[in-house]
């Protein structure tokens, strides 16, 4: 290869890598270009949805009214109509009637509208006197959100399952997709549930009522001093019953435990007696040589008597 040969190799390489980067970075400008013009043109309203004025504050109200009248069960029933009239329910009922020491008094759970709820108080008032209200709020916006987020991602989820359920052919891809599918519509429907629950407990409001006596005079009590014995006679009188119907009661079993009683003494006696039988059969019943002398040994005789002679009568 010559020398003008060589030169004209490296021209054309030059001029070959000098092309090459021209059109780099043509493409690199026109690459910049057109990802600014998005921005440049993007509407001035396109904000996201974050920046959208706050959604109302999900509040659970829950409360405690106390109220007193001279009639309770019946103040009850008037709290039950005031309740319902304002589009709430009774949830749970506890009534006691009045006994010989103890007032009647009424306990009710209520589930009123949360925008109901003074007028109900308010109505209450009529009934008899509220003493003491207390309510409490929680807030539970965060969760309910946080909820309605994790509901509509599985919601986006199922549809795309099912859309790939639709389009599957072999087996093996229709049970994967249908134990996939299956998995997040159940935790679907228990997130759903749980948002009805929290959306019942937001709008329907959860109040106690707690209905007593006013302390008036109770015509149970006695207010002479012959009331005041016939009811001391007739608490003398219901102890003894009582104590005989205990008894009556009992005499079965006392009968059952005297018999076994019974039975147990006569065994121990037995086997006393026998224990007594075996000892003295034991005991030795031969008399020893030294006692039998003892027993009968007698005096030495005297000189008279050795001599034969008979002692003088005194009296002669």
């Amino acid at each position: 290869m010559t020398i003008t040969q060589r030169r004209r190799s490296l021209a054309a390489a030059l001029l070959t890598a000098a092309i090459l980067l021209t059109g780099c970075s043509a493409s690199n400008a026109g690459s910049a270009g057109s990802a600014a013009q998005p921005a440049a043109v993007q509407p001035a309203d396109a904000q996201p949805a974050a920046a959208d004025a706050p959604a109302e504050a999900a509040e659970i109200i829950t409360g405690t009214i106390w109220l007193t009248a001279s009639d309770p069960m019946a103040a009850a029933r008037s709290a039950t109509e005031a309740v319902v009239a304002a589009g709430g329910r009774i949830e749970d009922r506890d009534e006691y009637a009045s006994a010989d020491l103890t007032e009647a008094r009424a306990t009710l759970t209520a589930r009123i509208p949360v925008a109901k709820i003074e007028d109900v108080r308010e109505q209450l008032t009529s009934i008899g006197t509220v003493s003491r209200t207390q309510v409490t709020s929680e807030d539970v916006s965060t969760a309910q959100r946080d909820l309605e987020a994790r509901a509509s991602s599985l919601r986006t989820s199922v549809e795309r399952y099912e859309s790939w359920l639709a389009a599957a052919q072999t087996p093996s891809d229709l049970a994967e997709l249908e134990e996939s599918l299956s998995e997040r519509q159940t935790r679907l429907e228990t997130i759903e549930s749980e948002l009805r629950a929290m959306a019942d407990k937001v709008a329907m409001s959860t109040i106690t009522l707690v209905i007593g006596g006013d302390g008036h005079h109770d015509p149970t009590q006695p207010q002479t001093v012959g009331d005041a014995l016939a009811v001391g006679w007739n608490g003398f009188a219901g102890f003894w019953l009582a104590t005989l119907l205990n008894v009556s009661v009992a005499l079965p079993w006392l009968v059952l435990i005297a018999l076994a009683g019974a039975v147990v003494l006569v065994i121990m006696r037995r086997r006393r007696d026998r224990a007594r039988a075996a000892e003295a059969a034991a005991a030795p019943t031969h008399t020893t040589p030294d006692l039998v002398a003892a027993t009968t040994h007698t005096p030495p005789p005297t000189t008279s008597q050795q001599q034969g002679v008979r002692p003088a009568d005194p009296g002669v």
